[in-house]
């Protein structure tokens, strides 16, 4: 899944995550039987949890209340391995962990449970559409699943592979190859890093510049009791409803003293809790509400209950991460390093990915995550006349830039290629569609080759490839010109 290939179970378990796979039964029976097989296998035992449904995929009061219970922290606790069910539910149930599904069940057109909703289950993104990460899920089941599947995912411009038995991807060795180790090795330099986050103090904050939240505050029509319903993605039909008692916090400053604990989290910056707590309080009493604020109204636990609610939550965590972010993180002078990275230090891997049999890379086989890469490998092998050596970049190479992101935090990425030339480098991004972060990444990686041709004397370049782009000028013979279409493409855009 990873970059580079294979994630261990000692990765999964620095990373904080554990993939789930999640069995679904023709009926209880059955269910009771896959529960009780996977009960006989060490790293399914005691960690298999079992949810019984009726044949609408409904689940009674009390197991709806115990399956929230116990899903709501399956994602983050390391309890349960496996799930297993005899429809898919209806409730609202939001795991992002799934990484397998295995329909025992003919998911016929005549079944209310659509196949799709199924493998819904498998596409929440455990990492999020910004970890840098490809995500997949792997789902087995009956032809009928399959082409079912097929058929309304087309619908939604999802393209699903489809591999019989004999033709699983089978898992390869990526290593350097000793033999052209001379040949092929080149280093890349080493910078210290341009953005630190430095130890700023938040009295710095000038509360009377941030921007106001205009939240209204009716604490006379205010109720604790919160209603949901959830509605299926195609049909609009209704699933489920649910009827809840929302917790009344303890007081004002228990609650200033969580939300401070969330914005720091999100800023990743510990035990400074006590110094943000003077700041919020003073934000909250003077600005994020069109009432001002009294301490009698502090008092009132209605009032809690609306400085609780995710829209407030959600404001107050997006302002003061960015403006925390914004004074702590700072752009420092950039160091070379003494010891510059070569690429036949790369780290050998395993992988289930494409793989391309490159002639100008040290390595023995190039892992690519989709088409467009492995296209571009051939261009760099066999096109580009001017192009000596590259290395398609991934974790095993640790060749990552910092930037700063949306939030104003740090974040860190992984640049598509390493290409040496005959009269510069190259750092470049093979992109298709784009996210908001790209521009972002783009503008660190300029700085980049800016900061690396001025320390080491030789030219370096940044060059985002966008698919379009590339599979419109196919002729092109050298990477050189193909950067100058680029640029004629780039000079248009700011216009």
């Amino acid at each position: 899944m990873s970059e580079g290939g294979l994630i261990t179970i000692t990765s999964w378990k620095r990373l904080r995550k554990h993939p789930i796979i999640f069995f679904m039964a023709t009926k209880t029976s059955e269910a009771e039987d896959i529960n009780n097989y996977l009960q006989t296998k060490n790293e399914f035992k005691g960690k298999t949890l079992i949810i019984h449904t009726n044949l609408k995929g409904e689940v009674s009061d009390k197991e709806w209340q115990k399956l929230k219970q116990e899903t709501r922290e399956i994602d983050k606790s390391h309890k349960y391995r496996a799930i297993v069910s005899v429809l898919m539910l209806r409730e609202g149930w939001d795991v992002k962990n799934v990484c397998v599904i295995v329909g025992l069940r003919p998911f016929t057109s005549k079944a209310e449970i659509l196949p799709e909703q199924a493998l819904g289950r498998g596409l929440r993104l455990m990492f999020g559409p910004e970890s840098g990460y490809e995500e997949t899920v792997d789902v087995f089941g009956t032809k009928a699943f399959v082409d079912y599947i097929d058929e309304e995912m087309k619908k939604q411009g999802v393209d699903i592979k489809r591999y019989k038995e004999r033709n699983l991807p089978t898992v390869t060795n990526i290593f350097p190859d000793a033999l052209r180790k001379s040949e092929l090795n080149f280093q890349i330099p080493v910078l210290s890093p341009k953005y630190k986050r430095e130890n700023r103090s938040f009295n710095e904050i000038d509360i009377s510049t941030l921007p106001q939240g205009k939240f209204d505050l009716d604490l006379e029509t205010y109720t604790n009791i919160k209603s949901a319903v959830g509605r299926d993605a195609l049909t609009e039909k209704e699933r489920w409803r649910d009827r809840w008692e929302q917790p009344i916090p303890e007081n004002y400053p228990s609650v200033i003293s969580y939300l401070a604990n969330i914005i720091l989290r999100a800023c990743k910056i510990p035990s400074r809790n006590s110094e943000l707590v003077g700041k919020l309080d003073s934000y909250i009493t003077n600005s994020i509400f069109t009432t001002a604020l009294t301490q009698e109204i502090k008092d009132d636990y209605r009032f809690l209950q609306a400085l609780s609610e995710p829209k407030v939550v959600d404001f107050l965590t997006e302002l003061f991460v960015k403006v925390i972010n914004k004074l702590t993180i700072l752009s420092t002078e950039v160091r070379l390093q003494s010891e510059p990275r070569e690429v036949k230090d790369i780290r050998p891997s395993l992988t289930r990915k494409k793989t391309y049999t490159p002639k100008k890379c040290i390595l023995n086989l190039v892992p690519v995550a989709n088409d467009f890469e492995f296209d571009f490998c051939k261009f760099l092998d066999n096109d580009a006349s001017d192009v000596r050596k590259y290395i398609k970049n991934d974790n095993n190479l640790n060749f990552y830039l910092e930037y700063v992101n949306e939030k104003k935090g740090l974040s860190y990425y992984l640049p598509d290629f390493v290409v040496i030339c005959d009269s510069e480098n190259y750092i470049i991004e093979t992109k298709g569609e784009e996210s908001v972060e790209v521009k972002n990444k783009d503008k660190r990686a300029r700085e980049w080759c800016i900061d690396s041709t001025k320390l080491t004397g030789v030219k370096w370049t940044y060059l985002k490839v966008p698919e379009t782009v590339f599979k419109n000028n196919r002729e092109v013979k050298t990477l050189k010109k193909l950067k100058e279409i680029i640029r004629s493409y780039e000079s248009v855009e700011k216009i």
